[in-house]
């Protein structure tokens, strides 16, 4: 996209654009991407410029990325989550920037940290699903395969309640069938328990 002003922009969308294009300066271009615009005013220690106005999800202070995007682009989607196809976390550049679930958010970060080595499939902040924190209580782990597994208590909890709905009958057989073996280890104890009785050592 050329940083280029259309009459179709509200005037709002002009003023933002104005205020964007000032604070960015253009870099080499990135995997075949047209150049980065990169963000030359306050950002975060994570690496996201910081605007104020438009694009942030609350408060007068937002990622300069979303307010970009707004200027440029239009609204962001309900309930959609911008993607930086150049992963480059500072750019806000609107061709570099595509509006996708949190899902396949978290799944394309898995798979550019993969290709790029920097491990940090790891250490993703909140599920797969982009619903639930990946700390505290929630945060399942498990060292097998010769790595460390990481999994989302919620997600399996909702997983589980939904395999039951939609599979009543098989679930209360294989409730029978445990109970019936719970049963059957409970003869087998109390069978071992009258024998030891009656054969002391």
């Amino acid at each position: 996209m050329q940083p280029t002003l259309f009459d179709q922009f509200t005037a709002h969308q002009t003023g933002r654009q104005a205020y964007i294009l000032q604070n960015t300066i253009r870099v080499q271009a990135v995997e075949k991407f047209s150049p980065c615009w990169e963000w030359r005013a306050r950002s975060t220690d994570e690496g996201y410029g910081v605007s104020t106005g438009g694009g942030s999800k609350h408060g007068e202070y937002g990622k300069a990325y979303r307010a970009a995007y707004v200027a440029f682009v239009g609204p962001i989607p309900a309930g959609l989550h911008l993607d930086h196809l150049c992963n480059n976390r500072i750019c806000v550049n609107p061709d570099h920037l595509e509006a996708v679930t949190q899902r396949e958010n978290n799944m394309r970060a898995i798979e550019r940290d993969y290709v790029n080595g920097t491990g940090h499939w790891d250490r993703l902040e909140v599920c797969m699903r982009g619903l639930h924190p990946m700390s505290g209580w929630n945060l399942l782990q498990d060292f097998h395969g010769g790595r460390l597994h990481r999994g989302c208590r919620a997600c399996q909890a909702a997983t589980a309640a939904i395999y039951r709905a939609n599979n009543p009958e098989r679930v209360a057989a294989n409730l029978a069938a445990r109970n019936a073996r719970n049963r059957a280890k409970t003869v087998e104890r109390k069978a071992a328990r009258a024998f030891a009785k009656l054969n002391p050592a």
